[in-house]
């Protein structure tokens, strides 16, 4: 066999295996030769630059990203988690871990903490172990959803989030929805959620989800939205929400006869916060959390490296 034909067969065993995904001993019986020949043959494909392996390291031009949206959009602090795959579980998982951290080094004696739902923020808090005991002041920012699941039980979110800390937990015992403004108007006279809402109007850290698309959102609470309701938010270009309060892609609040049925923080009193914490990702979310960013929802944006290129590839 002269030089040419062996450096053909190595190419065909590295294409097999390499692109084609095709196992060195089905390698091996295809072309009549043993196992370890093919081995060889492979260990020759790389020998001669004909197998070529990169490595990425996906904290590459992570830094980049982190300065040009924080810069563009005024944050105080951005943390950009590496992303290899847009997997949102994956996703979901890098970005908990992230924040937990986060909030493990920002939270202070004496702050009053807001605690928003949804999968990523209960998976934050999962993984939040705090350094120290914090004589911090923990209340929910909205209702919670039935006997939905934990991550909309925002109740019992806060409370665990203030036990870990040694804080106190104020809790707001109402649905996130009601049926009319009425109903919400006749909670908020109640003493006790008088001071739930004394403590919204002066957080210094509020920690919210973003939460995508309510037309694809397969993991939308089972609350009593109307399809009137539904509908009128479809069609004035719903992109997502922040403990429910949904906005268009300008951020603008695309129901308000819904909003006014929330039992939860209005964005009035969400902006207040000294801090507002926004943890968010996947690209099913890039447009809601694009918004978000350009209407001033958020202080300190945690997403990931996929998200964030996009962001910085947006001409808006």
């Amino acid at each position: 066999m002269n030089y040419y034909e062996e450096t053909e067969i190595i190419y065909q065993i590295a294409h097999l295996y390499y692109n084609e995904g095709i196992t060195q001993e089905k390698i091996a019986e295809k072309l009549g030769i043993n196992r370890l020949k093919v081995h060889r043959y492979l260990e020759a494909a790389k020998d001669e630059g004909i197998v070529q392996i990169l490595v990425v390291n996906p904290l590459s031009h992570v830094e980049d990203l982190e300065n040009f949206i924080k810069l563009k959009y005024k944050l105080d602090e951005i943390i950009v988690v590496p992303a290899l795959t847009n997997n949102e579980y994956f996703i979901r998982k890098s970005l908990a871990k992230s924040a937990s951290k986060y909030l493990s080094e920002n939270i202070q004696d004496g702050d009053c903490i807001g605690i928003g739902w949804g999968k990523t923020i209960y998976e934050t808090l999962k993984y939040f172990q705090p350094s120290r005991k914090t004589s911090a002041t923990v209340v929910p920012l909205i209702g919670g959803i039935g006997q939905y699941a934990a991550d909309f039980q925002v109740n019992e979110m806060a409370r665990q989030f203030s036990e870990k800390i040694k804080g106190e937990f104020v809790p707001l015992y109402a649905p996130a929805i009601v049926d009319s403004e009425s109903i919400v108007k006749a909670l908020f006279s109640d003493k006790n959620f008088e001071k739930v809402s004394k403590l919204w109007e002066g957080m210094d850290i509020a920690v919210v989800g973003i939460g995508g698309p309510i037309a694809k959102d397969t993991y939308l609470p089972d609350t009593s939205i109307s399809d009137n309701d539904l509908k009128i938010l479809i069609n004035n270009g719903h992109v997502g929400d922040i403990l429910f309060n949904n906005f268009d892609k300008n951020g603008k609040i695309c129901n308000e006869s819904l909003t006014k049925k929330r039992v939860g923080i209005s964005f009035e009193q969400l902006k207040k916060a000294k801090k507002i914490i926004a943890i968010a990702g996947s690209l099913r979310k890039k447009e809601a959390i694009l918004a978000s960013l350009k209407s001033g929802y958020v202080d300190v944006l945690i997403t990931d490296q996929i998200v964030a290129k996009e962001i910085v590839g947006n001409k808006q």
